[in-house]
């Protein structure tokens, strides 16, 4: 996720021409940048999750296939 865009907004009276909509602006960048945090976050943890999940599944086929070979013999 790209939040360069976030990190160019510079909430001042003097840019938006209004304190009020400057500071709202400013809490939406902000929260913004949070969420953007929190998503990349998740992201990386439902990855690492997939990959755990992965290979615990190879394990067990691998396992299975042990058994399976142990049982013909």
């Amino acid at each position: 996720m790209d939040n360069s865009a976030l990190a160019g907004i510079v909430p001042t009276a003097e840019v938006y021409g209004d304190a009020g909509l400057a500071g709202k602006l400013g809490e939406f960048a902000g929260l913004a940048r949070i969420a953007a945090r929190v998503l990349r976050e998740r992201v990386d943890l439902t990855g690492t999750a997939l990959l755990d999940t992965a290979t615990l599944f190879r394990e067990m086929e691998l396992d299975n296939e042990a058994a399976i070979r142990r049982a013909g013999q």
